[in-house]
């Protein structure tokens, strides 16, 4: 079976550098790849539902890590002002 094609391409890449900012960089990269939806354009809406509840949990991803990412940004910089 052949996929729709996605709105953009994904981020298979990160730099992995095991440093401080290793966490954040792979929290921003996952929730870049949620931008990325499924383009069903010329499907039947019967063939549109799975692909529509894959780019609604795109979305929903999408929430959790830009919470995430919020929490550990507030986190670094309480522990910076800390020091």
């Amino acid at each position: 079976m052949d996929l729709p094609k996605l709105t953009c391409e994904l981020l298979l890449v990160v730099d992995m550098t095991p440093d401080s900012n290793l966490p954040l960089r792979i929290l921003r990269a996952y929730r870049q790849n949620c931008d990325s939806m499924w383009e069903v354009h010329g499907f039947t809406e019967k063939q549109k539902l799975i692909y529509d509840e894959m780019n609604l949990h795109q979305i929903q991803r999408a929430m959790i890590l830009d919470e995430a990412i919020l929490r550990l940004e507030n986190y670094e910089k309480t522990t910076r002002n800390e020091r």
